[in-house]
């Protein structure tokens, strides 16, 4: 274990402290300074990695305010926008992504921008937790990690602890739910969950958590288990040993159809971020 650690804050779903975590602090945030801590956080935008089309990342769009982090979308039309070509549009992943026809001329960014940050620093096995409440827009809200290094980044293991939609155009049940997913990239595997809560997840603060071990995922839901995913299962893929960041962000996922005028600007909001290895 590296990285700087404490003890005085424990985890929702662990108050009693039976599993001996200690917080990390340079992986937590409580997001009470007038400005974004880039010691901790580094914004995306851009010609790095656009996001996914037809949105794309603005560092402006990442913020602190009130003591949250807001990662806000909005219509934004005359951003300087990114000419590349969103593959994954242009493979077919949705009928909604390429307005009006799905061609490589309409598979670009335009309109709409959203922002994404992630930690400066990793961790490899541990407990991550967040206080937070949906966009109330048809845009993702998402907490997640990544492999972090930079060669054959997107080849080993992604932990989607949630993306969630707060106000869907097209599966309105969406807006209770809370999905979770795992991909092995290189093995081309995807395995998870949706957890239906109950709420709109765009009307009030939550507490989302999830526990990395080398054998199994736990993800908690207001401090409870909702989903376990174990390394002995044998129609799943493991792939989730190397050093990850923590991640935040907001994108258009065609598939639930793009946000209304009415409902923009819209900001997903975070109380804090915590991290604990033992």
């Amino acid at each position: 274990t590296t990285g700087t650690t404490t003890g005085s804050v424990l985890p929702l779903s662990d108050f009693a402290n039976t599993a001996k975590w200690k917080l990390r602090s340079d992986l937590s945030d409580e997001f009470s300074g007038s400005s974004l801590n880039t010691k901790k956080w580094r914004p995306i935008w851009g010609p790095e990695w656009p996001g996914r089309a037809p949105s794309q990342f603005s560092r402006a769009n990442v913020n602190t305010d009130g003591g949250f982090l807001k990662i806000t979308t909005k219509r934004d039309p005359d951003f300087t926008y990114s000419k590349l070509i969103d593959n994954d549009c242009l493979a077919g992943q949705g009928d909604t992504c390429c307005l009006p026809a799905r061609a490589p001329e309409n598979c670009g960014y335009y309109n709409w921008t959203t922002g994404y940050v992630e930690s400066r620093k990793t961790l490899t096995y541990g407990y991550v937790e967040t206080r937070s409440k949906s966009a109330n827009a048809s845009v993702t809200s998402s907490f997640w990690l990544n492999q972090a290094e930079d060669k054959n980044k997107w080849e080993s293991g992604e932990i989607d602890v949630f993306e969630q939609l707060g106000a869907p155009i097209y599966d309105k049940g969406a807006a209770k739910k809370f999905p979770m997913d795992t991909h092995c990239h290189k093995a081309g595997t995807t395995s998870g969950n949706v957890f239906n809560t109950g709420v709109n997840l765009a009307d009030d603060f939550h507490v989302f958590g999830l526990e990395w071990d080398p054998e199994y995922l736990a993800f908690y839901f207001d401090g409870n288990e909702v989903y376990r995913l174990l390394k002995s299962d044998p129609n799943k893929h493991w792939c989730f040993i190397r050093p990850m960041r923590i991640i935040f962000d907001s994108e258009f996922f065609w598939w639930h159809g793009h946000p209304t005028d009415e409902s923009l600007p819209a900001a997903f909001e975070i109380d804090y971020v915590r991290a604990w290895q033992k």
